[in-house]
C-alpha cells in the first residue's frame, strides 16, 4: 500500500477512540472516499495497472449526495450491499460496486465487481481469506440472472474482494496477501485464454495504527 492511503487511514484510526463500532464506522467512511479507493484499486486490481490513480478516481462510480473524507472528493455510489439467499440467511457487505473499466493498451475493456471490507481484528475463529472465499462466492452467484443468463458463464464478471485490517499488531504493518486462481497443467496442453479462469481475486491488506509515518512501507511508496 502506497503511503497516502497508509497514513490517511493510520491517522484516522489514531484519532479515534478504541470503540470497536466506531472504529468500523470510520474505516467504512473513509473506503467509500473515491481517492482512497483510488489509492487501494490501483495497487490491488490488475486491470488499473495502466491507469493514473486520477484516471482511476474518475471512473469509480460516484455518488454526489453524500459527504467525502476530504472536500471536493466524491463518495462511491454502491450497489446493493446486501446478499439474501433462502436458507442461507443475510450476508452485508462494507463497499460493494461494479467498475467499468474502458479499454487500455493490450487490456480489453470489461465490468469488474468490487468488495472492500474492514475488519476490526485479525484474531478470530476463521481466517480473513476464508471469509474473503464466502464473500466473493456470494458476488459471484448474484451475478446470475442479472449477469450470467442460462449458459453464458463466459459473461461472469471477474470479482475483487480486497480485505483492511486497520489496527494489525506492528509484525504485520505492510503486509499485503493475494489469493487468486491459477492454471496447473498436470499433463497436454494449458488453457489459452486466461480470462476464462482469472475470475477471482481477494487481498487483505495489514497496516498497524502504531506504524511511523515517517518510515516507508518498502513497496509503492
Amino acid at each position: 500500500m502506497d503511503s497516502y492511503t497508509a497514513t490517511v487511514i493510520n491517522q484516522s484510526i489514531i484519532n479515534n477512540d478504541s470503540k470497536s463500532v466506531k472504529l468500523d464506522e470510520t474505516c467504512k467512511v473513509l473506503l467509500s472516499d473515491t481517492q482512497i479507493l483510488a489509492h487501494i484499486l490501483k495497487y490491488v486490481v490488475d486491470e488499473l495497472c495502466d491507469f493514473t490513480i486520477e484516471e482511476i478516481q474518475e471512473i469509480i462510480p460516484a455518488n454526489i449526495n453524500h459527504e467525502p473524507v476530504f472536500p471536493g472528493n466524491r463518495v462511491v455510489k454502491t450497489s446493493s450491499n446486501e446478499s439474501i439467499i433462502p436458507g442461507e440467511g443475510i450476508l452485508r457487505f462494507d463497499v460493494h460496486f461494479e467498475l467499468d473499466v474502458p479499454k487500455r493498451n493490450k487490456q480489453k475493456a470489461c465490468k469488474l465487481q468490487i468488495n472492500i471490507e474492514a475488519q476490526n481484528s485479525i484474531y478470530n475463529t476463521y481466517e480473513i481469506v476464508t471469509r474473503g472465499i464466502a464473500y466473493i462466492s456470494r458476488l459471484i452467484s448474484k451475478q446470475f440472472k442479472t449477469v450470467i443468463n442460462g449458459d453464458n458463464y463466459q459473461k461472469m464478471q471477474k470479482t475483487y474482494s480486497i480485505w483492511l485490517m486497520p489496527q494489525a499488531p506492528l509484525k504485520y504493518d505492510g503486509t499485503i496477501r493475494i489469493y487468486s486462481l491459477q492454471e496447473k497443467v498436470e499433463s497436454g496442453i494449458p488453457l489459452k485464454e486466461k480470462e476464462a479462469y482469472d475470475k477471482i481475486k481477494i487481498a487483505t491488506i495489514y497496516t498497524s495504527s502504531k506504524h511511523e509515518i515517517s518510515q516507508k512501507y518498502e513497496q509503492n511508496d
